[in-house]
């Protein structure tokens, strides 16, 4: 069950805390510890993908294979073989099939031992001030690990999270002021997020 992100009071009678639980994991009966080493990457796709200009696409794509290049000890095609993994992600994108197809394409084509795919289903920008946004960012996306000779998922993750207005919880505005604390842009909880879950990916490798 996911933890919600809002303002208001706890079910203890105080202020909703700052930070929620935002990281969701699901691990299949087929998940083997480091049977999956070699890794392709997929650019995310869903709505929220779509509507960014592509420079901006390019960017958080990028993001997500560094959170996994840096937090994992995977081998990714996409940096030890840029540009013949480059090329395939190109003509998997071409396909006009469901995403775990595509992504299992890729990793033949690639020879990579799994793949990870994954949706950015809400990706809202802050909409006024740092301190007092009327609108705070949000980010939800969804990961999945494929083994490539089965096309099994072996691995889920789930990220929700956006920053509570700080005009929606008053109790805090005062106290948020006087340390400096302002909200994370959207590609910043992106990051945050992928880094997440890259390390409890790797913590369940290495088990």
């Amino acid at each position: 069950m996911f933890a919600a992100c809002g303002g208001g009071w706890s079910a203890t009678g105080g202020p909703r805390p700052l930070v929620q639980k935002a990281l969701t994991t699901e691990v299949s009966e087929h998940f083997v510890p480091l049977r999956v080493n070699q890794v392709a990457i997929m650019p995310l796709e869903g709505d929220a993908v779509n509507r960014l200009p592509k420079t901006q696409a390019d960017a958080l794509n990028r993001d997500v294979v560094e959170a996994f290049q840096v937090w994992t000890s995977l081998d990714l095609s996409n940096t030890s073989k840029p540009t013949d993994t480059n090329t395939a992600i190109e003509r998997t994108r071409q396909l006009a099939e469901p995403l775990f197809e595509k992504a299992k394409a890729l990793g033949v084509s690639t020879g990579a031992q799994g793949v990870i795919c994954g949706t950015l289903n809400v990706f809202d920008e802050t909409r006024g001030s740092a301190y007092g946004a009327m609108e705070a960012a949000r980010v939800q996306f969804k990961l999945w690990l494929l083994e490539s000779s089965s096309g099994d998922v072996l691995w889920t993750a789930t990220f929700d999270k956006g920053n509570v207005p700080l005009n929606e919880n008053l109790f805090r505005l005062g106290d948020a002021v006087n340390k400096g604390v302002k909200w994370s842009g959207a590609g910043q909880l992106l990051r945050d997020g992928m880094k997440m879950a890259a390390s409890e990916l790797e913590q369940l490798r290495t088990r």
